[in-house]
């Protein structure tokens, strides 16, 4: 079962998909999320083409678990995604995702400093991997 996972964003989209046996989280390129649609069809086109069987989006609650601005905005991403995609789409929680993929990434010496997207991909694997590790 091959899962993909997406951290939304405003200027682009971290995302991350699992190996077949749902057991490994991999960050893969961001896609963007400016322009017509907010990136939906590329994030539709990699769900299709990696034949993803659940997607994941990330749900960033506040640090006392209420619903902001950006936690409704992926509320609304995950709805478009769901009226495309034949597949299951939920939201998973994503809090304090993208200090940890910083964290991994730093410890790794990569310098993030000049590529935000690597980031934004290894917070959606970050997430992922709690998903794996939680459900397998």
């Amino acid at each position: 079962m091959r899962v993909m996972a997406i951290d939304p964003g405003t200027s682009r989209h971290g995302v991350a998909a699992s190996d077949t046996l749902g057991m490994i989280a991999t960050p893969l390129p961001f896609l963007p999320a400016s322009g017509k649609g907010g990136g939906l069809d590329a994030l539709v086109a990699a769900a299709m083409t990696m034949e993803a069987s659940l997607v994941l989006v990330g749900y960033p609650l506040n640090m006392d678990g209420s619903i902001g601005p950006r936690a409704k905005a992926a509320e609304r991403l995950a709805e478009e995604l769901r009226s495309r995609l034949p597949m299951e789409v939920r939201l998973t929680d994503e809090r304090l995702s993208s200090v940890e993929a910083q964290e991994l990434l730093r410890e790794a010496g990569r310098d993030t400093r000049k590529n935000k997207g690597i980031i934004d991909s290894a917070a959606a694997a970050v997430m992922l991997q709690r998903y794996l590790d939680r459900n397998g």
